[in-house]
């Protein structure tokens, strides 16, 4: 049940909810570490996507950069909006690199979790 998620049910006869009780809590804990874990990917997945949509708009702005008819005002602006993604690029980068630290150590204890129970 709590593996599940679900929350802890009042059915059990007294003389077995302590037993109960700490199975339900062992497998809570694994949920727990498997929600964590998931929201951990799925985060990594979203800086992934906003990685690629990033990449895409310094390409358009550099095709822009090299286009014929541009004033240098313009140039320069694009420049700056150019100099502006890779910061973004480079902030994000380092935020996934932390995702993947973190997921490491949650993975790690969702594994030690999950190893402890089926003994």
């Amino acid at each position: 049940m709590g593996k599940s998620g679900h929350g802890f049910p009042a059915v059990c006869p007294s003389h077995l909810e302590a037993d109960f009780r700490a199975a339900y809590n062992q497998g809570r804990e694994i949920y727990l570490a498997r929600t964590a874990v998931n929201q951990t990917h799925a985060k990594i997945h979203e800086h992934q996507k906003t990685l690629q949509q990033l990449e895409e708009d310094k390409s358009y702005k550099l095709g822009e950069l090299v286009s014929d008819g541009l004033m240098s005002e313009q140039r320069v602006l694009i420049l700056y909006e150019i100099s502006n993604i890779e910061q973004q690029r480079d902030e994000l980068e380092n935020e996934m690199a932390a995702l993947e630290d973190e997921l490491a150590v949650r993975q790690a204890h969702l594994d030690r979790l999950t190893r402890e129970t089926v003994r």
